[in-house]
């Protein structure tokens, strides 16, 4: 059986490159319509700023919006670009690769796969997770490849009920995980939040964030 290779579809990469662009030109020619109009009230905060929008001559002022507004969408067509994975499994092992992330784990050792909140998870056979990745891939193209190179594909979290909403000083986790989950709950998006779940997950906590809370359970 030869290796099987999942990457983005075409209608991903058509969002990414040219709606995100699109939609960003968008919105900043909109926000332009709304300054001029605010221009016109009395009553209108940050005026100044909003009068010198409303001051620039047409058609550079539109040209000018749309101009900002794709490069922005740009921006952030880059930024999702690199965070783009790609998924070749095998039947004796998987493989992860991003710009920045390259890992591959036996078949042995994975124990369930599964798809939560647009995150690729693999686990082990304690349960504790081997990766968790942020994939745009199609769900039901990545149960097919690992299910048909048998590995134990999940529709979701297996351990879904498991998990318990942290609050400070909450028993039953390891000496120090109250600490992590205290500066983690400062900002769950940030790089911090990021490197101290890995440690959490180092310390046998699993943390799932949901809707700006934190929920948790131990490994078996």
């Amino acid at each position: 059986m030869g290796d099987d290779r999942i990457t983005e579809s075409a209608g991903t990469l058509l969002v990414r490159w040219a709606g995100l662009p699109l939609a960003g030109a968008l919105v900043v020619w909109l926000l332009k319509l709304l300054a001029n109009w605010a221009a016109t009230l009395s009553w209108t905060p940050f005026r100044g700023p909003i009068e010198l929008v409303d001051s620039i001559p047409e058609p550079w002022a539109t040209l000018g919006a749309l101009g900002i507004g794709l490069v922005g969408g740009l921006v952030l067509s880059l930024v999702a670009h690199g965070d783009r994975l790609g998924v070749t499994v095998l039947p004796e092992r998987v493989r992860l690769l991003g710009d920045e992330y390259d890992a591959s784990f036996e078949r042995a050792d994975v124990s369930a796969v599964f798809v939560d909140r647009g995150q690729l998870v693999l686990l082990d056979a304690d349960t504790c997770e081997l990766a968790r990745r942020p994939s745009e891939l199609d769900v039901t193209a990545l149960a097919d490849v690992f299910a048909r190179n048998g590995y134990p594909w999940q529709d979701g979290d297996p351990h879904a009920d498991e998990y318990r909403r942290w609050v400070p000083d909450m028993p039953g986790l390891p000496a120090g995980a109250n600490a992590l989950l205290t500066a983690r709950a400062k900002d769950l998006r940030s790089d911090d939040a990021k490197e101290l779940r890995a440690e959490l997950v180092g310390m046998g906590v699993i943390v799932r964030d949901l809707k700006g809370r934190q929920y948790w359970r131990l490994v078996k």
